[in-house]
């Protein structure tokens, strides 16, 4: 019965025979045998040994006893160029000897002819068993060879060990790359992979190692290569492989160099945590949101929030933020606010939103993150301006009052001015006095207060410049009827101030220091700690329990009239935005301290 040709395939095969009559009728009884035989018949061994150089044959069927040469000269010329290929040598000359020999210099087969038809019927079995054992030979060459370059392209390390892990059966070079170790140490030791290992992630890896060989899949990750100070960071898959019993015959796995991707999963990580700690620890309310068809919803609010707005987180996450924040009559312009978030992406304006207390003003900086989302999500920041606002009411209030305070100097100072020049004019017909020279500089700088006082009527202190501090001091003191009394100035310093209002403060602060002091007293002038100056007599000074109302229009110790110095002095400095507070004298008397000053 014919058997079916080895793999389905066609077999070619080379018959070397130096009797053309028997070399034929061993080709037709052969193709006889066998329909996927093709045979191919050569006399002369010089030319066959040709045709295996040009020609690809799956087996050679050769005589051993030819003229000038035998088969097994034959076989070593073959094994030169084809040394996998089959070789059966056919003879009918052979003896033990020969057959011993043809085996050990690696001949396939060994066959005598002169058997008729079943010794055809053998060769044609021999021919066919030796092809497929050749032909699985080199399917299985091929696949391990395909395998290797598979598993020594790719980037991750692959591995095969027996189920104990005591035996490795295989690993692919980038094993050395990553771990850092010689893969001739990982065959001498099967567990040499261990001292790669961190020695902090040691015991985990045994007890995954344990996991696999007891019939889990591990999925964990830990560092190696002791040369980079285990900087490597792996990602490894363990599992058991069965065999045919269901018993865990080996376990296999790979290792891929996540260290890149896990750097950048910490650095995410890290950015989140410091977000998370900013966003705790931010002083103005935070509200992280989303938006829900439009309307912003709560998620989470920092502590500054519940502080400030006296809301607890877990009562308002998960609120619709308008409907807890919006105060009534904002509705619609909260909406607003909404629709151009989500346009825009962000908005900074500001806001009246209501607190468990009350309504306050907030600036109100949002910002969201991509808004063609199914749900964006964003930030509000809330900064409570409600105090700088009451400022702002408080520091116009001051103003009308110094525009008051102004209107009154115009109205009250200019008439006697104006008759004091009037007198000096006569004066001068009627004497030559140096002393009317002095008369006149007062005179001049008593009008420019007073059109000073007019031209800022109605307005703050705008700008500002450097102003030496003891120079003006001398120069105010020069202009002031000080009598005997004497003033020193020292420190050398300079600030941040309008000059001519800062001359009226020390104008007017040495006039009442010397109306209201010692005629012969001192008056001294210094620098507090680079934050504002002092202005200090000798004289009698201010009762404690009166000093609160010395700042009124009308406040006076002379009995000779009405003394505006004082007032003057607080509503330039609040002009400025500085304080002004009464202390004792160094040497009795009394202090002003003017501070919240910039220094140059």
């Amino acid at each position: 019965m014919e058997r079916p040709a080895a793999g389905g395939d066609g077999i070619r095969i080379l018959c070397v025979d130096d009797q053309p009559g028997f070399a034929k009728v061993t080709a037709d009884v052969l193709e006889g045998q066998r329909d996927a035989f093709e045979v191919v018949v050569e006399t002369d061994p010089d030319e066959a040994l040709a045709r295996v150089e040009e020609d690809e044959f799956d087996c050679i069927v050769s005589d051993y006893d030819m003229p000038g040469t035998d088969g097994l000269s034959l076989l070593e010329a073959v094994r030169e160029y084809r040394p996998e290929v089959p070789f059966i040598l056919f003879t009918g000359k052979g003896n033990e000897a020969i057959a011993s020999e043809a085996i050990s210099r690696g001949v396939t087969d060994y066959l005598r002819k002169g058997k008729g038809a079943d010794g055809y019927a053998v060769l044609a079995n021999r021919i066919e068993d030796a092809v497929e054992e050749y032909r699985s030979r080199r399917s299985a060459e091929t696949a391990e060879r395909r395998m290797t370059e598979l598993t020594e392209t790719t980037d991750d390390v692959l591995w095969m060990f027996t189920a104990d892990w005591e035996e490795l059966l295989f690993v692919n070079s980038t094993y050395e790359d990553i771990w850092g170790r010689s893969v001739d140490d990982l065959r001498a030791n099967a567990r040499d992979f261990l001292q790669g290992i961190h020695p902090e992630d040691r015991e985990m890896v045994q007890r995954a190692m344990t996991r696999v060989s007891e019939g889990e899949t591990v999925d964990i990750e830990y560092r190696v290569n002791e040369a980079e100070d285990y900087g490597r960071w792996v990602r490894v898959q363990d599992r058991p492989i069965r065999d045919e019993d269901g018993e865990i015959a080996r376990v296999a796995g790979f290792a891929r160099d996540v260290t890149d991707g896990w750097e950048n999963e910490r650095t995410v990580e890290r950015e989140r945590d410091r977000f998370r700690t900013l966003f705790e620890n931010l002083p103005n309310p935070v509200v992280h949101g989303i938006a829900e068809e439009g309307e912003p919803v709560i998620v989470d609010v920092n502590p500054a929030f519940e502080e400030v707005f006296g809301y607890d987180a877990d009562v308002v996450e998960g609120e619709p933020l308008d409907e807890r924040l919006v105060p009534p009559g904002k509705e619609n312009e909260a909406e607003m606010i909404n629709r151009r978030l989500l346009t825009e992406g962000e908005i900074h304006t500001e806001v009246r939103r209501q607190t468990a207390d009350d309504v306050r003003t907030f600036r109100l900086d949002a910002a969201i993150g991509d808004p063609d989302r199914d749900t964006p999500e964003g930030y509000a920041i809330y900064t409570d301006v409600t105090e700088r606002e009451e400022r702002e009411w408080e520091l116009q209030r001051r103003n009308e009052r110094l525009d008051e305070f102004a209107s009154v100097v115009s109205h009250d100072l200019r008439t006697p001015i104006e008759v004091a020049t009037g007198g000096l004019e006569l004066a001068r017909d009627d004497c030559d006095s140096d002393h009317l020279e002095t008369v006149q500089d007062a005179l001049d700088r008593m009008t420019a207060i007073v059109d000073d006082t007019l031209a800022r009527q109605g307005r703050t202190v705008a700008e500002v410049e450097p102003v030496a501090v003891v120079p003006l001091a001398q120069r105010c003191w020069d202009l002031v009827a000080t009598g005997d009394a004497t003033m020193t100035a020292t420190g050398e310093f300079t600030i941040r101030g309008d000059p001519g209002g800062v001359q009226q403060v020390l104008e007017n602060l040495f006039r009442n220091a010397v109306e209201h002091g010692d005629p012969d007293g001192h008056v001294r002038v210094g620098p507090i700690d680079e934050r504002g100056f002092y202005v200090e007599d000798d004289g009698p000074g201010i009762p404690p329990e009166e000093r609160e109302a010395v700042f009124e229009a009308g406040y006076t110790t002379a009995a000779d009239g009405t003394v505006f110095g004082l007032s003057i002095v607080e509503e330039v400095a609040a002009a400025h935005d500085w304080a002004v507070e009464l202390a004792d004298g160094t040497h009795g008397g009394l202090r002003v301290e003017i501070t919240g000053v910039e220094f140059v």
